[in-house]
């Protein structure tokens, strides 16, 4: 897999996820302690976040970091 897919799996999954909870991008960042504007960029694979950013976003949407690696959408 290209980097660049994977970090736009990593992206999708986290909007997924987000928009399943009726989470905004504000609401998501302020949880995970990350700025609402690096998060649409992670979101739109733009972006590569580090495993703490990783482990903020899953601690904030309550899944383990594992399921924002899987990606069957």
């Amino acid at each position: 897999m290209k980097d660049e897919t994977f970090l736009e799996n990593i992206g999708i999954k986290i909007k997924i996820l987000r928009t399943k909870q009726k989470l905004s991008q504000e609401d998501l960042g302020l949880s995970a302690n990350v700025e609402r504007s690096y998060l649409g960029k992670i979101e739109r694979g733009r972006q590569n976040p580090s495993l703490l950013i990783i482990k903020h976003i899953a601690e904030a949407l309550n899944v383990e970091i594992q399921e924002l690696l899987n990606f069957s959408f």
